[in-house]
């Protein structure tokens, strides 16, 4: 008799497990047909930490903390661009309100300043939402990573999109004096210079 009654548990407990998933089926359903689009006016919160405060409180795994602010801020423009209805021109994507990149990449690079993706990444996708800090956070590499020659490419191609051939060639003129820096870093070098005059 007492194994009758367990399997009688033992259903209803199985009935209760399917009526809950069953019910969080529906309900995720529901929530996807009802959801609203995001509001581009609203404003997004800032990052609570800086670079510094981040470093100091690491405890000393400031290189496994740079990848996590480095794969957030991967994530950060991902989640931009899959709530975006329509397509999205991945030339610009100055029109995705990307106000936390630069600050994500910032303390990735405070972090660990020999990750150079962040670097990168802040030179080819930050100049279309801010020019300023793209220029900024590609100098900050090159400080201190001076003998990485594709840093100062890609800082004088940002001078170059923005008009500042003089800048740029000079930049460029830098860059090619690298050992490990292709030729083609003194021809930008010319070139700019021949732009601008």
């Amino acid at each position: 008799m007492s194994r009758t009654k367990l399997n009688g548990i033992e259903l209803s407990l199985f009935g209760l497990i399917a009526a809950g998933l069953v019910s969080v089926v529906l309900l995720t359903r529901f929530m996807d047909q009802h959801r609203s689009l995001p509001d581009p006016t609203v404003q997004e919160e800032s990052l609570y930490l800086n670079g510094n405060t981040a470093k100091r409180i690491s405890l000393g795994f400031n290189g496994l903390v740079a990848d996590w602010y480095w794969m957030r801020s991967l994530q950060y423009v991902g989640g931009k661009i899959l709530k975006t209805p329509g397509n999205v021109s991945f030339d610009n994507l100055g029109s995705l309100n990307l106000q936390l990149l630069a600050p994500l990449l910032d303390t990735a690079t405070t972090l660990d300043p020999q990750f150079l993706e962040p670097y990168e990444y802040a030179a080819i996708v930050l100049p279309t939402v801010n020019v300023d800090e793209a220029i900024r956070i590609t100098r900050k590499g090159i400080e201190a990573n001076p003998s990485e020659w594709r840093l100062y490419q890609h800082l004088g191609y940002i001078y170059w999109q923005k008009g500042d051939y003089q800048t740029a060639s000079e930049v460029y003129g830098t860059g090619a004096q690298n050992p490990a820096a292709p030729p083609w870093m003194l021809a930008m070098k010319a070139r700019m210079a021949a732009e601008g005059g």
